[in-house]
């Protein structure tokens, strides 16, 4: 996922070509998200916006809560520069035991996502929010194992009635016909 953060207004923008402003962004529980994040500003000359670039040494870090001094459900401090050299890069985990515990059966969960940039001693140079939405997984590990063939009669041998013969019909898993030979 590509997102573009303007530095200057500290907010997130559509791409670097539009500056339609971003309120919220959506991601699935258990995923693996990779993130390409753009550091911008808009460009004086139209309403595009340009790389953003930051000293040597500075990097990213993301964290995600519930309410402002709640424990992070989502972290990731590990961002590197992107070849292009004016984005960085991270995959954001969001199999964690804290997110699954507080996503529980819910339908959604709001969380306030921040991103900041840190230089080289750590301390926060800029910082800007965004409204992130988690939804709960439907297929999650072992949720959809096949059904073996000995346990599904997705096969029948059967004797037409009309010539006597003996065939075969294949079931999908409603039980309903798809092929006869």
């Amino acid at each position: 996922m590509n997102i573009y953060w303007d530095t200057q207004n500290r907010e997130f923008v559509k791409s670097l070509t539009q500056g339609q402003v971003v309120s919220r962004i959506d991601w699935f529980m258990r995923d693996q998200q990779y993130v390409l994040l753009y550091l911008t500003t808009p460009s004086d000359e139209d309403q595009s916006y340009v790389p953003y670039e930051v000293p040597v040494g500075w990097t990213v870090k993301f964290g995600c809560v519930v309410d402002p001094g709640d424990a992070y459900l989502v972290y990731e401090g590990a961002w590197t520069k992107h070849d292009t050299e004016t984005a960085y890069e991270a995959t954001v985990n969001l199999d964690t035991e804290e997110l699954i515990a507080a996503v529980g059966s819910a339908a959604k969960l709001d969380l306030i996502a921040e991103f900041t940039l840190q230089d080289v001693e750590g301390n926060t140079k800029d910082t800007a929010q965004i409204n992130l939405q988690i939804k709960p997984d439907v297929i999650f590990a072992g949720a959809l194992e096949p059904t073996s063939a000995e346990s599904w009669p997705w096969q029948q041998e059967f004797t037409d009635p009309e010539t006597g013969e003996l065939r075969v019909r294949i079931l999908n898993s409603l039980g309903e016909v798809r092929a006869e030979f």
